[in-house]
């Protein structure tokens, strides 16, 4: 039997991936070696620290692009506090030893929303979201949506000009009664993103996970592009 849901905290990472095949090499010397780097797009020379790893649902995981959001169902009605953080990688300026940097970019245009049946209409991003989705027959008169909209420019001029803004927007539908989300959106397509969500701060549940496309096409093409996302599971 599911507990009562006091609370349910959902976090998205965007990550440049320890391995990456074709574009990441470990460094060898200086005071980095063994940590991985991805190479310039176009510039041999130029290489970025990755946030040496993989998928991870640690809260604290190394990230370029982190959005989290805490619900309280105990409070009447119930509240969101939300968090984001950037810290995109720059370029090493010598890809054997030299010292890696990140830089914390600006989050002015991170945020979450949350909106009910009740407060729909008064929050039109999360509205308009909801609203192109497929009518759902089982829906919840409890349940509450949470928009995702995040969007930040690369520390990196090179990186910011083939890449874009890194982006990822969407809508987690969530029922209390079930402890079920389902989560609709896009996500840039570069680099990594994973979604999980957590009930009462017990453990982290998988919501998704996306690696960066596969082959040079995709990864050397300038400019944006977006991948679809859809998502549904049962927080345990």
């Amino acid at each position: 039997m599911l507990q009562a849901v006091r609370s349910l905290r959902v976090w998205v990472n965007a990550f440049i991936p320890a391995h990456v095949p074709g574009y990441t090499d470990a460094l060898t010397t200086g005071p980095d070696a063994g940590k991985t780097v991805l190479y310039g797009l176009g510039d041999e020379k130029e290489a970025y620290l990755t946030d040496q790893r993989m998928f991870s649902s640690a809260l604290d995981a190394s990230s370029q692009m982190h959005s989290e959001v805490l619900v309280d169902f105990l409070s009447s009605p119930a509240k969101i506090t939300q968090w984001h953080a950037c810290d995109f990688s720059t370029p090493l300026r010598d890809a054997e030893g030299a010292e890696a940097r990140h830089h914390a970019a600006d989050v002015s245009r991170m945020r979450i929303a949350m909106a009910t049946q009740r407060t729909l209409s008064a929050h039109r991003d999360v509205a308009r979201a909801i609203g192109v989705l497929p009518r759902r027959m089982d829906a919840s008169a409890d349940e509450i949506y949470l928009h995702f909209a995040a969007a930040a420019t690369p520390a990196c001029e090179k990186m910011a000009a083939h890449f874009g803004d890194i982006t990822f927007e969407g809508v987690a539908i969530f029922d209390p009664q079930r402890a079920a989300l389902e989560f609709h959106g896009e996500v840039h397509r570069f680099p990594a993103f994973e979604m999980y969500a957590s009930v009462n701060e017990a453990a982290a549940t998988a919501v998704f996970r996306l690696s960066p496309p596969r082959g040079a096409r995709s990864l050397h093409r300038a400019g944006a592009g977006r991948r679809p996302i859809k998502a549904a599971v049962t927080v345990v």
